[in-house]
């Protein structure tokens, strides 16, 4: 049975409108999920990196917090040491304490 050919490619003409229709609408769905997940996964990578640089800046502002802390500890362990070889005892006994009254140099 041969069909015209101007028939037979009307025929194609439809076929292909309609096949290619379905399967670009399903092409295009199977990449608009990839892309989502490629999306995803970007994000996920922007925040992981996000997360490192934050904990390496914390990290940081931990140890300039620590010496900091230790260098106020030993300034004022100097100024202690220093307040004790200047005042002796007298740092230890104050006019409002119990322990004046067993100093032996009483002034009153």
């Amino acid at each position: 049975m041969q069909l015209p050919s101007s028939n037979l490619e009307e025929l194609i003409v439809q076929v292909m409108k309609s096949k290619m229709g379905e399967f670009l609408e399903e092409y295009i769905k199977e990449r608009e999920i990839k892309l989502k997940e490629i999306s995803l996964l970007e994000r996920v990578i922007r925040v992981e990196e996000e997360l490192k640089a934050l904990k390496q800046l914390e990290l940081e502002r931990f140890e300039a917090l620590y010496k900091e802390m230790n260098s106020r500890f030993e300034a004022l362990e100097r100024k202690f040491n220093f307040s004790s070889m200047v005042y002796g005892d007298w740092l230890f006994y104050s006019w409002n304490s119990p322990y004046h009254l067993n100093y032996p140099y009483r002034y009153f």
